[in-house]
C-alpha cells in the first residue's frame, strides 16, 4: 500500500511546545524518528559552535568528542547541554523502559559542501549506524550548528519503525557473508540500494527536511539515513550527534530473538 509520505513527514515535524511526551514517544515508535523544532537556545548553540571551530583548528580530525569540549573548557562545557530540555530525558526514560541505558557518545562531524570545505568529511551514503556501532538500540540526537538542507548540506532519512527497517535490510542477527570491517557482514551487500528503497516504500519516502540551528532530529541506530547534498549546497555543514545506548536490541519491553547486544 502506498503511504502518504508528505503527511507522514508533517506529522513527525513539530515545535518543542507542540510535543507532549506521549505524542513524541508515539511518533518515534511508529516512524523511528521525530523532529523537535526550536529546542535549543541559539546563543548556547553558537557558543559551542565557536568552541568546536577552535578545537577543529588545532585538531583536524573527522570527529571531535565531548571530551574535547570538556578539556577545552576545564570541564565547564559539554555538548549534552544542547538537550537540557526535560522532554528529552523523559523521552529517553520512556524509550528505554525496562532496561538500563547510558551515554554511548557525543561528537561533532563536518560534511563537505559541493564547492567548499574539501578537507572535511565526504557526504555519507545511505546507511544504518548499526553497521558501524553496536546493535543494542541507540537513540541519536542529530543537531546542526547552521541552518541546513538549503544552501548547506543536510540530512535525509527513511521514517519507518526500527523493526520494519530490520526486515527491509534482511537483518537476522547472524553473519551473512565473510567478515568485514565493523558489522557490514551482518547485512546483505545490496540492502540499502536507493532503487530498492524507492521500489519498496514508494517515491518521496526519504525525508530531506530543512533543519535550522536550534532544531533536533531524533533518530536511532536502526534508521536508514545519510547526507542530503545537491550541487546547490555549496557550503559544508557541522553538526552534533548525541547517542544513548540501551542493553537490548529492542525497546519498549520487546526483546527479539537476537536478544541482548551480540556485537
Amino acid at each position: 500500500m502506498q503511504r502518504n509520505w508528505a503527511e507522514i513527514h508533517r506529522n513527525l515535524d513539530r515545535d518543542l511546545r507542540e510535543w507532549s511526551l506521549e505524542s513524541l514517544h508515539s511518533i518515534y515508535l511508529r516512524f523511528g524518528c521525530a523532529i523537535v523544532r526550536n529546542a535549543i537556545d541559539r546563543m548556547r548553540l553558537a557558543e559551542l559552535e565557536e568552541l568546536a571551530t577552535g578545537i577543529y583548528a588545532r585538531k583536524p580530525v573527522l570527529h571531535i568528542s565531548d571530551l574535547d569540549f570538556s578539556e577545552e573548557t576545564r570541564g565547564g562545557r559539554s555538548l549534552f547541554e544542547l538537550i537540557a530540555d526535560p522532554l528529552f530525558k523523559e523521552l529517553r526514560n520512556a524509550i528505554f523502559e525496562g532496561q538500563n541505558y547510558s551515554i554511548h557518545s557525543g561528537a561533532c562531524r563536518r560534511i563537505q559542501g559541493s564547492e567548499s570545505n574539501f578537507d572535511w568529511q565526504q557526504p555519507l551514503a545511505l546507511h544504518l549506524d548499526s553497521q558501524y556501532h553496536p546493535f543494542a538500540f541507540t537513540l541519536n540526537h542529530w543537531i546542526p550548528f547552521q541552518d541546513s538542507g538549503g544552501d548547506i548540506a543536510g540530512i535525509q532519512f527513511l521514517p519507518v519503525d526500527y523493526r520494519a527497517t530490520r526486515m527491509f535490510c534482511r537483518f537476522t542477527g547472524h553473519p551473512q557473508r565473510s567478515p568485514e570491517e565493523f558489522n557490514f557482514h551482518y547485512f546483505p551487500a545490496d540492502c540499502l540500494n536507493p532503487e530498492r528503497i524507492d521500489a519498496t516504500f514508494g517515491d518521496g519516502c526519504l525525508f530531506q527536511p530543512r533543519i535550522n540551528a536550534g532544531d533536533v532530529i531524533l533518530l536511532s541506530n536502526w534508521i536508514v539515513h545519510g547526507t542530503y547534498r545537491t550541487n546547490a549546497m555549496k557550503r559544508g555543514r557541522m553538526n552534533v550527534e548525541l547517542r544513548f545506548i540501551g542493553e537490548c536490541i529492542d525497546i519498549a519491553g520487546l526483546v527479539s530473538d537476537s536478544g541482548r547486544n551480540p556485537s
